[in-house]
């Protein structure tokens, strides 16, 4: 029988607790209804006061329940649909607004949503990619569309992090990651927010509810995922739990892995003509989306039934090594390089070399891995009713519809906002042994920075 993990309920936090019972006598005090003796006003918390004197609000709204958004079967929309929401007050602010370096305006930026009906909890969402994003503030889960802490009672907050994509958006200077030349701005974006947007939430939560909390916990995945165990580690007194998913590590690493794959591919691409413009090669056209599901196809003969069950999903995926799915591509390679002969039948042999380059992880001359490999995965592409899938080719080599990408595009950047705008640098030059790497390792020791 197949074992499903999904991150789609907040029990596992809650029964990290299970063995408190102070903290549950607390909880069945707080959760008690018909503790508050007034309707709670939402307009009045513009009056509130907080932890950091700097804090202001933009907006406190008292929002009415709304139903979820119904699709039909054949829906083609980008997105899930938008959940059921309870009567609940919207709250957006910001604090430490500043000028920054190169001119750019700074403010850690937070959006916040109290229930009517509280279940005395109190979720702190986490970010994605690069953050920049005021977040939804609703506690989704990717695992069950539909299912959200806010409709389960939870009052919840998200955050930018501390810069806004639609403002610190500089082109000279790697446009949304333009924070990354503001050294308060990165420090943010690694943890710092995280301190004074829990606390401000806290704030308010007493203000509205006029009762502390029961529980507080971080719930995250991906860059979210790392800003939940940065929670718990930096700020361990505000959180009780943390629900953590997929969660990124050694993002300057990640950085490595990314320009690594992009030599994959962009060789390549070089290889078979596909060059842009500005002479680098398009490596977004190393491999078309038929390609992929050649691939998927492959890894799927080798390693779906390796879980006792042949459904379209490799979950013994420790088992699908290289050395097991490698004979099933090769069943699909083509006779040779010469792109004259590739066919929608077959793989070109050096797009299988890049392919197996790719999920084996960046490596140093001698052997050393800088960053992880990766699981060979039927996830790699699919066709749905909405078309191919392009999750994982996005960040491996772009999309394959768009604009075409090129080799300055090989960067750790959200990939609905990549361009190819970035300042002229040749990624053909990377070394994984050369100055620029050796000083990318450097700057990702362990600093100190204050709390």
């Amino acid at each position: 029988m197949k074992q499903h993990w999904a991150m789609g309920s907040l029990a596992l936090a809650t029964a990290l607790l299970a063995g408190s019972g102070t903290a549950q006598a607390q909880a069945s005090a707080q959760e008690q209804p018909g503790s508050e003796t007034a309707e709670p006003d939402c307009a009045s918390l513009v009056r509130a006061a907080f932890p950091d004197a700097t804090t202001t609000l933009s907006l406190a709204a008292l929002r009415p329940p709304t139903a979820a958004e119904a699709r039909g079967a054949d829906d083609r929309m980008q997105g899930p649909p938008a959940p059921a929401m309870p009567a609940h007050c919207e709250v957006i602010g910001k604090l430490q607004e500043r000028q920054g370096a190169n001119g750019q305006t700074y403010a850690i930026k937070f959006h916040l949503r109290l229930p009517v009906q509280w279940n005395g909890r109190f979720v702190f969402q986490g970010g994605g990619g690069s953050d920049g994003n005021l977040g939804d503030a609703t506690g989704g889960f990717s695992s069950q569309p539909g299912v959200t802490a806010l409709g389960q009672g939870y009052a919840v907050i998200s955050s930018d992090s501390g810069h806004d994509n639609a403002v610190n958006n500089d082109p000279a200077r790697q446009g949304v990651v333009t924070f990354g030349h503001d050294a308060l701005a990165r420090h943010n974006y690694g943890f710092g927010y995280i301190g004074p947007v829990v606390q401000v939430g806290k704030a308010l939560i007493r203000a509205y509810y006029h009762r502390d909390p029961a529980f507080t916990y971080f719930v995250g995945g991906s860059k979210g995922g790392q800003e939940a165990m940065m929670a718990v580690q930096r700020f361990p007194a505000e959180f009780d739990a943390a629900l953590i998913g997929y969660p990124g590590f050694h993002l300057a690493h990640a950085s490595i892995a990314q320009l690594w794959d992009g030599q994959a591919f962009g060789s390549v691409a070089k290889a078979m003509g596909q060059i842009g413009r500005d002479g680098l090669p398009l490596v977004n056209k190393a491999m078309s989306d038929q390609d992929i599901l050649l691939a998927q196809g492959a890894i799927l003969k080798a390693c779906d039934a390796l879980d006792g069950r042949t459904d379209g999903m490799i979950e013994h995926f420790t088992a699908c090594t290289t050395a097991r799915v490698l004979p099933e591509l090769a069943k699909v390679t083509c006779a040779s390089d010469n792109p004259a002969n590739k066919t929608a039948a077959c793989l070109l042999p050096m797009q299988v070399a890049a392919l197996r380059k790719v999920m084996g992880g960046p490596r140093t001359r001698d052997g050393q891995a800088i960053y992880s490999d990766w699981a060979w995965d039927a996830g790699i592409g699919a066709q749905t009713v909405k078309g191919m899938t392009q999750g994982w080719r996005i960040w491996k080599m772009g999309a394959m519809a768009p604009t075409p990408t090129t080799g300055r595009c090989c960067a750790l950047v959200p990939p609905a906002i990549r361009r190819c705008s970035a300042p002229r640098w040749t990624w053909r030059a990377m070394s994984h042994r050369s100055p620029a790497t050796r000083s990318m390792r450097t700057s990702i020791r362990p600093i100190t920075m204050p709390t």
